[in-house]
């Protein structure tokens, strides 16, 4: 889900926009992780976008020349789980994403020096409609 009010006005600011979605560079992605633990967000997933001359391509291209949309999930939260667990264990989830740039279903995410970071987040009431 994406919440553009959910971010500071610098970290909006610093996001580059899509349509409904907003997508930052690897020291923004991770400010804007922390923000959405404060406000008790849990993250359900990512992508790694990148940037083409102006424009900005929903994934990253393969060796072979082909673009592939990269991108992870968080584990679902468990039935012991805790919100606030969940909360934590998912930003921590995304950030081992976002700072190892993974190689994704083949897909070799280093060799794009711009990538961004989209992030599909929830609150603990909107999760109780996802699960």
């Amino acid at each position: 889900m994406s919440n553009f009010s959910a971010f500071s006005p610098p970290l909006s600011d610093a996001g580059v926009r899509v349509g409904n979605e907003l997508a930052w560079r690897r020291v923004d992605a991770l400010a804007a992780l922390d923000e959405l633990a404060k406000m008790g967000y849990g993250i359900l997933g990512g992508e790694l976008w990148s940037i083409r001359g102006d424009h900005v391509v929903m994934g990253l291209r393969e060796e072979d020349g082909r673009e592939a949309t990269v991108g992870w999930t968080s584990e679902w939260r468990t039935a012991e789980e805790t919100w606030p667990a969940f909360v934590t264990r998912s930003i921590a989830d995304a950030k081992r994403n976002v700072l190892s740039r993974p190689e994704i279903d083949g897909v070799a995410a280093l060799a794009v020096p711009a990538v961004l970071s989209n992030f599909s987040f929830v609150s603990e009431s909107e999760y109780g409609g996802v699960a």
